[in-house]
């Protein structure tokens, strides 16, 4: 199913970006670490806030793909995303 992000946002310490999606109905709330930026959508480390947000940007089909099947898995309102959840197994 196609995933659309809602509201996204830099965090307030600039380590993460924050974004809702709707999974069955329900609103949640997620989040991707800069750092899973860096390692799998080729950010730059220590990019400003233009470049976080256009590497988010690129990437948010990807990205919001792995938040749902992690909030279809644990059954969560909230869901963190990091570098790992991109590593395949």
């Amino acid at each position: 199913m196609e995933q659309s992000v809602r509201n996204f946002a830099l965090s307030t310490n600039g380590q993460s970006v924050t974004f809702d999606i709707v999974v069955q109905k329900r609103a949640i709330g997620c989040s991707i670490t800069r750092d899973a930026l860096e390692q799998h959508f080729w950010l730059e480390r220590g990019a400003d806030e233009l470049h976080l947000t256009k590497a988010f940007g690129n990437g948010q089909r990807r990205i919001a793909a792995v938040a749902e099947r992690k909030a279809l898995a644990k059954g969560s309102m909230h869901v963190s995303i990091t570098a790992d959840d991109f590593e395949h197994r």
